[in-house]
């Protein structure tokens, strides 16, 4: 008889209601993980393969120039790309020192419709210290990286002196001269009015 229940039990899936329950073994507590009590930083995102210089869009770096006999006489080539010719006319304008000749260094890269607009260097020289005098008296020049679009490129820098601050977009493009080579030439450069740092 015994064995007959066992065997119904058995086949019943269990004994528990027959039997009562067995003893079972105690229950192993469970540790929870442990919770940051920070927020975990989100990754940098990659560069995005337009940095200059080790300088990424949207900031800004200070424009250091070197000595006035590094920009006085650089005369123009075409083998220099718009980042470099943009340099070579800032420098030459913040180490004028009112001798012109930085003004005049400018005058060498401006394109020829540029030029033409201003009709000699002596009425470009009036025009710079006059429109830009902000250039020529800053106690500090800051820089973004150039922005290229095929053959324009653009170059944001702002001026600060004297407590106030000047925005202005260095424009250069790619044109062809009356010898038939293709260099990078400025066409304008604007200034910025109202624009956030």
């Amino acid at each position: 008889m015994t064995l007959a229940v066992v065997a119904l039990c058995l086949g019943l899936g269990g004994c528990q209601a027959v039997f009562g329950p067995s003893e079972s073994t105690p229950a192993q507590p469970v540790t929870p993980a442990p919770v940051p009590t920070t927020e975990t930083p989100a990754p940098t995102p990659p560069p995005n393969g337009r940095a200059l210089g080790g300088v990424w869009l949207g900031q800004w770096s200070e424009f250091e120039p070197e000595s006035a006999a590094a920009y006085r006489d650089v005369q123009r080539t075409c083998e220099r790309p718009p980042a470099r010719v943009v340099h070579i006319q800032l420098g030459a304008l913040l180490t004028d020192n009112g001798t012109r000749r930085g003004i005049e260094t400018m005058w060498r890269f401006l394109s020829p419709d540029t030029r033409r607009s201003f009709g000699s260097v002596e009425s470009y020289v009036e025009t710079v210290r006059t429109r830009y005098r902000p250039l020529l008296e800053a106690e500090s020049v800051t820089h973004r990286p150039v922005e290229r679009n095929g053959r324009v490129a653009v170059q944001p820098f702002r001026v600060n002196d004297d407590g106030s601050t000047t925005t202005y977009h260095w424009r250069v493009e790619r044109q062809r001269t009356p010898s038939g080579e293709e260099c990078w030439l400025t066409t304008a450069i604007a200034e910025a009015p109202g624009e956030t740092m």
